[in-house]
């Protein structure tokens, strides 16, 4: 790194615990180290007298170091809270506040910081308040001697390494532990889904294709749970705006394969979040800040990348680099806009844009599934393709009806013993008469059958299509 001289200046000289406040040459520092962590090669020091702050810069940019100044006490504390410096060097005569009140400080808001005192006198009762209320790790005395100040900055920033290396260590390490123990928390669980995924697989592809595209399927699908092991809410997210992708591409009159390519696009178009932190991911878009919002905004390319070389899925590829575009053109990450903007792609904007929409991700509350689809239909001829927005209420409403790909719907005539409800029936009088995750009895058929009887026609009836340990049923 080059050496950087910082000199900042401010008035504010109301308390310790004032707010951070924006100073003056301050951007190049706050690009350069993070706030929650020691900055190893940054030097800190503080004293009323500007020429000794130069003489200490001087010497100390021969080291290659960054170094900050201040010429006051409460404006030092700041900027130690700020930048996290390896060192802080303080004059132990300071008006406002003495040089120990600012160690004292220091080691609070940076414990880890390596503190020295600089004075023109010393006694012993001075020393041991240093080291008692300060933690002041060495105590020079003017006039200084320049190789014993390069010297025990040098040492001290060797500390200052080694504690940054210490920590971010210690971070990794317990990262990998959490991680861990997460994975064999649910591995178990794990399994048991990737098991109905590979069922459910089976039964979306074409019959004619059933083998081949049964395994591709079934690997696609392994792969976007990763997407639920970094947060279950993204991966039933995922799956959802798959699904009702599928049915809007339906109701387009796509091809089965553009059909099948959508809805596996809508399984993977979040795959690029999986590095996210919670916060890019969660907090609602418009209450984002700018590093936040550029870090969510990569996810797409980021997704489109995994694929790269793979000519199998290079057009899903393509639909998730551009399921962010826009009609008018604002989207991004091409800003691409009309019909340029790939089929599969607009599809997938309006179908992830409905279901975020409820999750309150795109909006500082959730919204309900009425007011969700008003803001979509209001948004046609700009966000969102006219074509796909005009299908949209009936895709949604043939996506509540159908049975989802864990489930069958079956009339009584077809209800078994020990089969598990996946919802809840209401039978044709309007009340609940088995609620969902409950078992079928001898008793519901007969009485099923009954009134199916009467009526002249079958009941529908929603049952898991698997078995299920415990609670659902064979086939």
């Amino acid at each position: 790194m080059t050496p950087t001289d910082v000199t900042e200046s401010s008035n504010e000289h109301e308390c310790l615990t004032i707010p951070e406040i924006t100073l003056a040459g301050e951007v190049e520092s706050d690009t350069l180290y993070r706030n929650d962590d020691i900055s190893p090669d940054v030097v800190l020091l503080i004293d009323d007298d500007p020429d000794v702050l130069t003489a200490l810069r001087k010497e100390l940019r021969k080291l290659n170091l960054t170094v900050l100044t201040s010429l006051e006490s409460r404006e030092g504390v700041t900027l130690a809270k700020r930048h996290k410096p390896g060192v802080v060097i303080c004059d132990i005569k300071m008006p406002e506040l003495s040089g120990i009140d600012v160690m004292e400080a220091i080691n609070q808001v940076s414990p880890d910081t390596s503190r020295v005192v600089l004075t023109g006198f010393s006694d012993l009762d001075t020393v041991i308040s240093s080291i008692n209320r300060g933690h002041v790790k060495r105590y020079l005395c003017k006039p200084l001697d320049a190789e014993i100040l390069r010297l025990t900055v040098s040492e001290l920033v060797g500390i200052a390494r080694l504690k940054f290396e210490r920590n971010k260590t210690a971070r990794e390490l317990n990262n990998k532990a959490i991680e861990l123990e997460m994975l064999n928390d649910t591995l178990e669980h794990c399994i048991g889904e990737r098991i109905r995924e590979l069922e459910q697989a089976r039964l979306f592809l074409d019959v004619s294709h059933r083998e081949k595209r049964a395994q591709y399927l079934s690997a696609v699908k392994v792969f976007s749970g990763l997407t639920e092991l970094r947060s279950p809410q993204l991966g039933a997210h995922s799956k959802r705006v798959a699904e009702l992708a599928r049915f809007i591409a339906i109701e387009l009159n796509c091809d089965p394969d553009l059909v099948y390519e959508v809805y596996i696009a809508g399984l993977l178009h979040d795959v690029g979040k999986i590095g996210l932190t919670d916060q890019a991911l969660f907090t609602p878009v418009g209450n984002l800040t700018t590093e936040f919002r550029a870090q969510l905004m990569s996810h797409s390319i980021k997704g489109q990348m995994l694929f790269d070389g793979l000519s199998d899925m290079e057009p899903i590829s393509i639909m998730i680099r551009h399921h962010h575009e826009r009609f008018d053109g604002d989207g991004y990450p091409d800003g691409i806009f009309g019909e340029v903007i790939p089929l599969g792609s607009r599809i997938l904007a309006v179908a992830e844009d409905f279901d975020e929409l409820k999750l309150g991700w795109l909006t500082p509350q959730k919204l309900s599934e009425q007011d969700a689809l008003s803001l979509i239909m209001k948004s046609g001829d700009s966000r969102y393709d006219p074509k796909v927005v005009a299908v949209f209420p009936t895709a949604l409403e043939k996506l509540r009806a159908a049975p989802r790909l864990e489930e069958k719907l079956v009339s009584g005539s077809e209800l078994r013993v020990g089969q598990t409800l996946s919802r809840d029936f209401v039978g044709p009088d309007g009340y609940l008469w088995l609620s969902k995750e409950k078992l079928v009895s001898k008793h519901l058929i007969d009485h099923i059958k009954e009134h199916e009887n009467v009526m002249g026609k079958p009941l529908k009836i929603y049952v898991y299509r698997l078995k299920r340990t415990g609670k659902q049923t064979t086939k």
